[in-house]
C-alpha cells in the first residue's frame, strides 16, 4: 500500500499541539499571542479582565480554550483581536472555546461541568450572614445571606452544603427575589454556618 505524505506547516503542527496549560491568577489583561499554548486556566482575581485574541487569519483552525479559575465574583471578558468588541464574558467556573475561521473569532461558552454543576456556585462563612429576628419567636436566631446569581431566572433550583457536616443542609427559607437574586434563611445557628450553595437555572 503506497503511503501518503501530509505536509504540514509549521503554524498548523503548532496547532496540533496543546502546550503546557497556562495557569495563573491574573495581575492585568491577558493578550493571547502566536506562543500561548491552547489551554489556558485564568483567575481574574476578584475584578474584570480582559483576555484579547491574536490575529484570527494568522490562526485559521485554531482554537483556544479559555476557563475562568475564579472561586469569587471575577470575571473574564472575551475580547477580539486589537480589542476590536468582546466575544463575550466567562462568570467563575464557566468556560469557552475559541475557534478562528481565519476572519473571526467564534466562542461557545459552556457553563461548568464536574463539582461546578450549576450555574452559580459559592461558598460562604459563618462571618457572611446577617441576623434579623424582627418578628421572630424570642430565643430563636435568623439570619440570611443574600445571593447574586445572575442567571436570568427567578425561580432557580437552590441547593446547599453544610461544610463542616458535610451533608446536605435545608434552609429554613428561600425567598426567590426576582430573576438575578434570592435570599436564604437559617435558624437556629449562632453565628451562621459555613455553606455552598449551588444554583441551577
Amino acid at each position: 500500500m503506497a503511503e501518503r505524505a501530509y505536509n504540514l506547516s509549521r503554524a498548523n503542527v503548532i496547532k496540533l499541539s496543546h502546550g503546557t496549560p497556562v495557569n495563573e491568577g491574573m495581575s492585568s489583561n491577558y493578550q493571547i499571542t502566536d506562543n500561548t499554548p491552547q489551554l489556558l486556566f485564568l483567575d481574574p482575581v476578584n475584578i474584570i479582565r480582559r483576555v484579547i485574541m491574536p490575529d484570527p487569519a494568522k490562526h485559521i483552525g485554531s482554537f483556544f480554550w479559555v476557563e475562568n479559575t475564579s472561586l469569587s465574583i471575577g470575571i473574564l471578558q472575551i475580547w477580539d483581536y486589537l480589542s476590536a468588541g468582546q466575544l463575550g464574558e466567562l462568570k467563575p467556573g464557566y468556560r469557552g472555546a475559541m475557534v478562528s475561521d481565519g476572519a473571526a473569532w467564534r466562542i461557545s461558552i459552556s457553563t461548568p461541568t464536574g463539582s461546578a454543576i450549576s450555574g452559580y456556585e459559592q461558598t460562604f462563612t459563618t462571618g457572611d450572614w446577617t441576623v434579623d429576628n424582627t418578628g421572630r419567636p424570642a430565643g430563636t436566631i435568623y439570619q440570611y445571606i443574600d445571593i447574586n446569581h445572575d442567571i436570568g431566572k427567578q425561580y432557580v433550583q437552590i441547593q446547599c452544603a453544610n461544610m463542616d457536616s458535610k451533608k446536605q443542609f435545608i434552609p429554613a427559607d428561600i425567598i426567590y427575589t426576582d430573576d438575578n437574586n434570592a435570599r436564604i434563611w437559617i435558624t437556629g445557628h449562632a453565628g451562621g454556618i459555613n455553606m455552598r450553595v449551588m444554583i441551577a437555572g
